[in-house]
């Protein structure tokens, strides 16, 4: 488990997290910012349906090919990060991840504003 019990069982992307933090906080110059994960690892259930393997709920728009299953080596993370109680400009975050060499990307065409919540899906490719 992991902050707020949020499952993260590939020790790459703890690790990515934790240095992703760090970088933000050289980044902006300070700690007073949200930085809280909201999705870890997930799976395929029985049914075809995908489940959080956090707390067993269904994940109603995840995707089979989905970074986040285990099958699928457990590479994303989903993070709430604002700054001022707004979504953190990803622009800062990939700053952030370039300045400590980080392999975390965002995946093409899910950038924080194509969620609901205004989420970082983060992930490390194959």
């Amino acid at each position: 488990m992991y902050p707020d019990n949020y499952q993260l069982s590939n020790p790459a992307v703890r690790a990515e997290v934790e240095k992703l933090y760090g970088g933000l906080v050289d980044e902006v110059g300070h700690t007073n910012f949200e930085f809280k994960i909201t999705g870890g690892d997930r799976y395929l259930g029985a049914d075809g349906k995908i489940y959080s393997s956090t707390d067993n709920s269904w994940i109603r728009n995840s995707s089979p090919s989905s970074a986040h299953i285990k099958s699928n080596g457990s590479r994303a993370v989903d993070l709430r990060i604002q700054l001022n109680n707004k979504t953190m400009d990803y622009k800062i975050i990939q700053r952030a991840i370039k300045s400590y060499g980080g392999s975390l990307r965002y995946q093409k065409g899910f950038f924080p504003f194509n969620y609901y919540d205004g989420h970082h899906h983060l992930y490390i490719p194959k």
